[in-house]
């Protein structure tokens, strides 16, 4: 029996520790939908919205190093989504360079998290969740065209006050065969391509496709599908809940 109630295999470094209650999308993410210390809403596109949803997205996964391996770049990657909201309704938010490698890592990190987890429905093959595990661990930023990364700010979350929404990670495949997945923090939606970016895919629209800084677009057309397919979702009265938030933030 174990001496410690979360005892247990990391599922980072696979060392056994003491595993820490671990956010699959980070605590700072989280901070923002609460009013009175309670979250708003925090659902998958999918589904509708849960305004009675007060828990964070959490599971005991990693150990205190582990932890603390991925809250420096965490840190430093929200830094940057907080300056591209506050910049909407703005089309095309800057990205500097070196914050690259950040925003990638901290993208990979939550589909990673939510892949690993054994209370998220979102999966990875195995060996994309192995081949991020890997490069999370070493601190090794994966940037296009393996498993690329991008950020959509999308003016119309202005309007529907995303800023107090958390989407869990979700994933749908395009007719090529390429598996877009995202997930939404700071009123922005933060997408992943696996296995690859197809080779007529614009470069510049993912992270590290091109050296230079990164522009954050406006949503193409599967970017909408997605929103349409979630806002849809979304009652009269969850609307106008998430508008007065907004307005009272």
């Amino acid at each position: 029996m174990s001496k410690y109630p979360h005892e247990g295999l990391c599922a980072l470094c696979r060392n056994h520790a003491i595993l820490k209650d671990s956010h699959i999308i980070p605590a700072a993410a989280h901070k923002i939908t609460k009013v009175n210390g309670k979250n708003v809403k925090s659902a998958p596109f999918s589904d509708q919205l849960d305004l009675k949803n007060q828990r964070d997205l959490k599971e005991f996964l990693l150990c205190e190093n582990c932890e603390t391996k991925f809250s420096v770049f965490e840190n430093l990657a929200q830094k940057s989504l907080v300056k591209i909201w506050q910049l909407q309704p703005c089309d095309a938010a800057l990205v500097e360079a070196e914050s690259v490698n950040d925003l990638a890592s901290l993208i990979h990190s939550v589909f990673w998290r939510a892949s690993a987890s054994k209370t998220i429905s979102y999966k990875l093959p195995p060996d994309l969740e192995e081949t991020l595990r890997r490069h999370l661990l070493t601190g090794t930023p994966l940037l296009f065209p393996r498993l690329p990364t991008r950020i959509t700010n999308v003016p119309m979350f202005n309007d529907i006050g995303s800023n107090a929404m958390v989407v869990s990670p979700a994933g749908r495949e395009r007719r090529d065969g390429i598996v877009v997945s995202y997930f939404s923090i700071y009123g922005v939606l933060l997408c992943m391509h696996s296995p690859t970016a197809m080779f007529a895919e614009n470069k510049s629209d993912f992270l590290g496709g091109e050296p230079d800084d990164y522009f954050v677009k406006a949503p193409n057309a599967l970017d909408m599908f997605h929103l349409i397919d979630g806002i849809s979702a979304m009652q009269a009265q969850g609307i106008a809940d998430a508008r007065g938030i907004k307005q009272n933030n």
